[in-house]
């Protein structure tokens, strides 16, 4: 029985250490996440268009390769 106790309160103790962190947090304003959520849109959108070209560039240059093999 003195493990449940323990249990229960070591549970409560801890919940209460969670809620004390969490006002401690400095959150970020509305300004802060727009501005972010714009970085993350531009670059993804930027690293997706790089890595197309590399894709096509790449699968050109094997299919080029490749392709020489065939004709020999």
């Amino acid at each position: 029985m003195k493990s449940a106790v323990s249990w229960i309160g070591k549970s409560v103790r801890f919940v209460g250490e969670v809620v004390y962190e969490c006002k401690r947090v400095v959150w970020p304003t509305r300004s802060d996440v727009f501005v972010t959520s714009i970085m993350v849109f531009v670059l993804s959108a930027i690293f997706s268009v790089f890595f197309f070209v590399i894709d096509q560039v790449l699968g050109s240059v094997v299919g080029w390769v490749l392709g020489m093999g065939a004709n020999v």
